[in-house]
């Protein structure tokens, strides 16, 4: 390995990497939350891009079973769940997208819907296909000892009984030739998939009147498969076969020239789980945005049903830090991704280690650190409060005198003295002597603590300090991806400041803070233009900004903080879900399919009231300086509040003005604290 490359170079290693460094990179940790997959019934595996759906999805292919095997390592599923095969399709790599070629501007509706019945007939192939390549993978010659496992019997003889019976089944209309072997069986399927290639890049000017007159019904081919395979003992009885279909949100993409194509190709996908065939389950990946609310089913007025049709496993969800952190799984994921990462470098450290972030990324600094990195001068220090012209001099010179010294401390004794003096209490005419002061009180503290940083970073043009393990995986909101793409953010922030030094010796690095803080908040600046991408995406950016830019203001501005939660917002369950608000919901909904928003059910405090709130991405907080730790309660608002800031967001009204946003009852209290 060359020092100088970055560990975390290559984000996306599921699709690039090869079986044996798959079997090396995998992290077990999710498999107890994910079990469904190996359990015989329809699946939905949904997850934001990155979260790892591919991964788990890989774990069922034939390739990564074989990787394990002979590497002698540990396959990561439960030994009562192993006895399956699966086949499937990639509906990016197999070319799906080329269909959407084929649909121009005033093409009929007759013609897309046959084409949509093409797509249902390819898929069935390639499924097929898939399945039979599995079995002769797995079949081959020194692999005995796992198809016994799987219940596959390796007998040739038995694998061309089941192609005769295959190639005689009606569910082809037509389509296959009988057949004799195996061989042939694969070799008809793999040059009816030709066939189709040559016409989806226009290779052809028509498929061949054979294909069109025998399309096949979207998975029954497939489900006939897994019937025959165990009546002809090529599987056994209690093998279960399991159908991949990855990457299903390119399908909505192919919505184009005014035509439904993609949505009906969806259909398509939801016929095939409304059979509740007993002979094969499907597992679909698929991004949050592109599984419908409710899955219509094509050609008909019904859709899927969850939990009857299928069940989701939603990978973000379980993921995610709850409000109780008891059983959060997230940050053992991340450290065993962090540690399989570096076990593929020269650099030098006992493999046998289960913690490895603290020791690069070093002790987590307090607040009170923090502070005095932000405002290391003395000068500094001393413009750190903001007075009021009425304030006694006294407690003046003891807040100048405290900010040289504590200037933590002094923000919070501002931030006291103005709540106290709002009450008019009397104590606040006398100073207090000695530690611990008042503003010192355990939750008083911990709950202003990240304002207090935000006020002090913002007086002194400073950005905000972003350090240690605990800062990482709160940032990472719970995604795998955005944990790996602030880690190779911070990795080369590392070594742009060590250009001149050896690093040769091959040792960790410990990465100082200020690596991190800029590591993190390029990574911020960089995910943020993230947004430009998907549906709705201006839109989507500039309500991002609007919040952003809000919730800093409000921070900033709040001297006394007064409401340390307000980097968030919140909204009556019954008025959102009211049909009048269908536009508001709608668009915050697609904010969190597409990871913007993080959106969670909590009990308002008004009695009886249920309320969603929303924050932004973790991801998202460091490039407004804001904290991305939920204090307190979120700032409490109507629908009607979030439509004026989606639709200044369509007008695109300029953001740069600080009070912009700030509603009067958000602006710094005045008060007369000592009268």
């Amino acid at each position: 390995m060359d020092e100088r490359l970055n560990s975390f170079h290559d984000l996306y290693l599921t699709e690039a990497i090869g079986s044996d460094s798959f079997v090396k990179l995998f992290s077990p940790v999710f498999m107890e939350h994910s079990m469904a997959l190996y359990q015989p019934g329809n699946v939905i595996l949904k997850g934001l891009q990155g979260s790892g759906k591919t991964m788990l999805l890989n774990l069922l292919r034939p390739e990564i079973r074989l990787a394990y095997y002979n590497n002698q390592t540990e396959f990561p599923v439960n030994k009562d769940l192993r006895k399956f095969i699966s086949g499937g399709i990639n509906l990016r790599k197999s070319g799906v997208a080329e269909f959407g070629q084929l649909i121009l501007p005033g093409s009929s509706i007759e013609f897309v819907r046959e084409l949509t019945l093409h797509f249902g007939d390819f898929v069935n192939y390639w499924v097929v296909q898939d399945l039979l390549r599995t079995l002769t993978l797995i079949s081959e010659v020194g692999y005995k000892t796992l198809a016994s496992e799987i219940g596959i019997n390796t007998d040739l003889k038995v694998f061309d009984k089941f192609s005769k019976a295959l190639s005689r089944s009606d569910c082809w209309l037509g389509g296959l030739n009988e057949v004799n072997s195996f061989k042939e069986l694969q070799s008809q399927l793999n040059a009816r998939i030709i066939s189709y290639r040559q016409y989806l890049n226009l290779n052809i000017d028509q498929l061949p009147s054979s294909i069109s007159k025998s399309k096949t019904a979207i998975g029954e081919p497939i489900s006939i498969v897994a019937e025959l395979l165990k009546s002809c003992n090529v599987l056994d009885d209690d093998t279960n076969v399991f159908i991949r279909i990855d990457q299903y949100e390119e399908l909505p993409s192919l919505d184009f020239s005014e035509s439904d194509f993609g949505r009906s190709c969806q259909e398509l996908i939801h016929k095939a789980l409304s059979a509740r065939s007993s002979r094969v389950s499907y597992r679909i990946g698929a991004r949050h945005y592109a599984w419908p609310e409710y899955p219509e089913i094509f050609a008909t007025t019904g859709s899927l049903e969850n939990k009857r049709d299928f069940s989701i496993i939603n990978i973000d969800e379980a993921l995610r830090r709850a409000e109780n952190r008891k059983g959060w799984i997230f940050p053992a994921l991340a450290e065993d991704v962090f540690i399989r990462r570096l076990k593929l470098t020269k650099y030098k450290f006992d493999h046998g280690v289960s913690v490895l972030l603290d020791d690069v990324l070093g002790v987590a600094l307090s607040s009170d650190q923090k502070s005095k990195m932000l405002v290391a001068s003395e000068q500094s220090r001393k413009s750190v409060i903001k007075y009021e012209k009425n304030w006694p001099i006294k407690w003046v010179d003891f807040l100048e005198k405290l900010s040289v010294e504590d200037p933590f401390s002094a923000k919070l004794a501002e931030a006291w003295v103005r709540q106290k003096g709002k009450e008019k209490q009397e104590p606040l005419h006398n100073i207090p002597e000695e530690k611990p002061y008042p503003w010192d009180k355990k939750y008083w503290k911990k709950e202003r603590a990240e304002q207090a940083l935000v006020q002090l970073a913002s007086r002194n043009k400073q950005q905000l300090i972003w350090q240690g393990k605990n800062d990482l995986i709160g940032l990472s909101g719970g995604n795998i991806l955005i944990f790996l793409f602030l880690c190779q953010h911070i990795w080369d922030a590392w070594l742009r400041d060590t250009r001149d030094e050896d690093i040769s010796c091959h040792t960790l690095p410990k990465i100082n803070v200020n690596a991190q803080s800029m590591g993190i908040l390029n990574a911020s600046e960089e995910w943020l233009k993230k947004p430009v991408e998907g549906k709705d995406s201006k839109r989507r950016l500039q309500f991002i900004n609007r919040v952003g830019y809000r919730y800093y203001n409000i921070l900033v501005d709040d001297f006394a903080m007064s409401n340390p939660g307000k980097n968030g917002f919140s909204l009556p369950l019954d008025e959102l879900e009211a049909k009048a608000n269908d536009d508001v919901r709608k668009f915050l909904n697609l904010a969190v399919d597409y990871g913007d928003l993080h959106e969670s059910v909590h009990t308002s405090k008004t009695k009886g009231e249920k309320r969603k709130k929303y924050y932004l991405a973790p991801i998202l907080c460091p490039a407004f300086k804001i904290p991305y730790k939920h204090i307190k309660e979120p700032e409490y608002m109507a629908v009607k509040g979030i439509r004026e800031m989606i639709k200044e967001s369509t007008q695109n009204k300029s953001l740069s003005s600080k009070k912009k946003d700030i509603e009067a009852d958000d602006l710094p209290l005045q008060f007369n604290l000592f009268e």
